[in-house]
């Protein structure tokens, strides 16, 4: 509970994730957090990332630009986050 305290001084009120039960304690500056919100899985040389937080959602584009690279969409339905990160 002080650890809750804590975070509440710091970054404000904390919001329920009415469809887990459970609260997410990831602030906007932190997002996305890596085993929080998502998982990257490396596989056949290609990095892909797999949403564990029901409220987050990932999209990957296709690759563009002269050097053909990949970018992936990160948003958060519970708080409204978005980042946009681009692999090198």
């Amino acid at each position: 509970m002080l650890v809750a305290k804590k975070y509440d001084a710091l970054y404000g009120s904390r919001k329920t994730n009415s469809a887990s039960g459970g609260t997410c304690l990831v602030p906007e500056r932190c997002f996305p957090e890596l085993e929080t919100c998502c998982r990257l899985k490396t596989g056949d040389g290609n990095a892909a990332y797999e949403a564990l937080c029901p409220n987050c959602g990932i999209w990957s584009s296709l690759p563009d630009g002269g050097n053909l690279s990949v970018s992936h969409i990160f948003e958060c339905a519970l708080y409204g986050y978005g980042k946009r990160i681009k692999e090198k």
